[in-house]
């Protein structure tokens, strides 16, 4: 897993994988500027704390991707997940953008610097 420490891209090992049951659950569909497309809840933090849903088209995900369309589709899975990545950011890249996690919490955050 690829995450932020300072100013440098680095490989990092997982510490934590979460999961929550969904029922008619819903996500957003975003499309990128380079091509790249992601399905991710609308309460997902970007890298910044602010949730997916705050995203607008023409608005950026991370310095290098901007949003090309968002829509919202119906999520056929029973089960959401997301993984804490060992670093003092918390964050990690999916389809080439950098998110934030939704397990990074004061006591995560501890356990990510282990």
């Amino acid at each position: 897993m690829y995450s932020v420490e300072g100013a440098a891209i680095v490989a990092v090992p997982i510490v934590r994988v979460g999961s929550t049951r969904v029922s008619h659950h819903q996500v957003l569909r975003i499309a990128l500027d380079d091509g790249a497309t992601l399905e991710v809840s609308a309460g997902h933090p970007l890298a910044t704390g602010k949730p997916l849903s705050s995203l607008t088209e023409g608005s950026h995900i991370d310095e290098q991707h901007r949003v090309i369309s968002i829509e919202q589709i119906p999520y056929v899975y029973d089960r959401t997940y997301d993984i804490l990545p060992r670093s003092s950011t918390g964050t990690y890249f999916a389809a080439g953008a950098l998110l934030g996690s939704t397990l990074l919490t004061p006591g995560a955050s501890d356990l990510a610097h282990r």
